[in-house]
C-alpha cells in the first residue's frame, strides 16, 4: 500500500530533471546568477555552460531558496490534504534548510491538522539524492511519514561522500583510499558537523585559487572557516601558516578534529572566534598587514 503523504527536496539532489516525476517528488529549484541573469539551478544543459564558463575563468554565485519559495511548495499538498516531508540540502553548505524551517513554522499554525516535517539532510548532491530515493522507497512501501522521517535521521550519516577537486580527494576519515586515487593529495573530512565537507562549488573555486597562488611558507588569513578545510588545503599546498576566524562556537572543535585527522600540528595554525569585521580585539588579535592571502568563503 502506498502512503499519501508528499515527499519535497531541492535541486541540491542533482537528479535528472524527468526523476522527480517517476519518483512522484516535488523539488524547489535553487538558484544560479551567471553572466548577468539568475535562473532555477536544473539539472540540463545549463549547466554545462555554466561550468565551462567557470573553467574559462568566469564566476557564478548560488543561491538558496527562501522561504516564500518553501512555502509556495509545501503549502500545495497542505491544501489539498496531504502531509508532508521535506529533505533539504544541508546546512552545513547552505540556508536551504534554515528557510525550509521558517517556512514550516508557519504553514503549522495554518494548517495544525497537518503533519509537517523538516529533515536536514546533511548531504548534497548524489548523496542527497540517495538518501531522497531511499526514502521514497520506504514510502512506497508503504511506511507511514513519521517512519520514514526516523528512518531518514537514523541512516543518513551511513552515507559517504567522496569527491575529488582536480587533484585533490577528499573523504570521510573512515573510508579507505582506492589504488587508482593514491597519487592524489587526500583530505579527510568527516560529515555530521554544522559546517561543509568542501563539497559547495564555492568552496572548490576557492581550493582552485588557493592552490594556484599559495607559495611556500605564505601566511594564510581564512575568515568564516568553519571546518578549516580552506586553511588545511593551503598549508598542504606549502603556506608556512593559517590564521582562522568564525563567528560559531563550533569551529573551535571542528577545525582542530580536522587538522589533527590530516597531519597538521597545532603549531602551524590558529583558529578564533569572533567578528573580524567590526570587533577591534578580534581584529588586532589577528593582527593588520601580515597575510600574503585572505580567504573568505562566506
Amino acid at each position: 500500500m502506498t502512503m499519501s503523504y508528499r515527499i519535497i527536496t531541492d535541486s541540491g539532489c542533482d537528479f535528472p530533471n524527468d526523476m522527480y516525476a517517476q519518483l512522484n517528488l516535488t523539488m524547489v529549484p535553487l538558484s544560479v546568477e551567471f553572466q548577468g541573469s539568475v535562473t532555477d539551478d536544473k539539472n540540463d544543459d545549463s549547466l554545462k555552460q555554466i561550468y565551462d564558463g567557470l573553467r574559462a575563468g568566469e564566476s557564478a554565485k548560488t543561491s538558496a531558496v527562501n522561504p516564500s519559495r518553501w512555502t509556495q511548495a509545501m503549502e500545495a499538498p497542505l491544501a489539498a490534504g496531504e502531509d508532508v516531508l521535506v529533505m533539504a540540502f544541508s546546512s552545513g553548505l547552505s540556508t536551504t534548510y534554515q528557510s525550509a524551517v521558517i517556512a514550516a513554522e508557519e504553514l503549522r499554525e495554518k494548517y495544525p491538522e497537518r503533519k509537517l516535517y523538516v529533515v536536514d539532510t546533511l548531504a548534497a548532491s548524489m548523496g542527497q539524492g540517495l538518501l531522497v530515493y531511499l526514502a521514497v522507497r520506504q514510502r512506497d512501501q508503504g511506511k507511514s511519514i513519521e517512519e520514514v522521517r526516523d528512518w531518514t535521521e537514523a541512516h543518513k550519516l551511513q552515507l559517504c561522500h567522496q569527491f575529488t577537486v582536480d587533484d585533490v580527494l577528499i573523504i570521510p576519515s573512515w573510508e579507505d583510499v582506492k589504488p587508482e586515487d593514491e597519487d592524489k593529495l587526500i583530505i579527510h573530512i568527516d560529515p555530521g558537523t554544522a559546517f561543509g565537507t568542501g563539497m559547495h562549488e564555492t568552496t572548490q573555486l576557492c581550493i582552485r585559487q588557493l592552490k594556484k597562488y599559495v607559495e611556500p611558507g605564505m601566511k594564510i588569513l581564512d575568515v568564516g572557516c568553519g571546518s578549516g578545510i580552506l586553511g588545511m588545503l593551503a598549508l598542504k599546498f606549502g603556506a608556512g601558516y593559517s590564521v582562522g576566524t568564525d563567528l560559531d562556537p563550533c569551529a573551535i572543535d571542528a577545525t582542530h578534529e580536522n587538522m589533527a585527522v590530516n597531519g597538521i600540528a597545532r603549531d602551524q595554525y590558529e583558529v578564533m572566534i569572533g567578528n573580524i569585521i567590526d570587533d577591534k580585539a578580534v581584529q588586532d588579535k589577528v593582527g593588520y598587514g601580515q597575510y600574503d592571502i585572505v580567504a573568505a568563503n562566506i
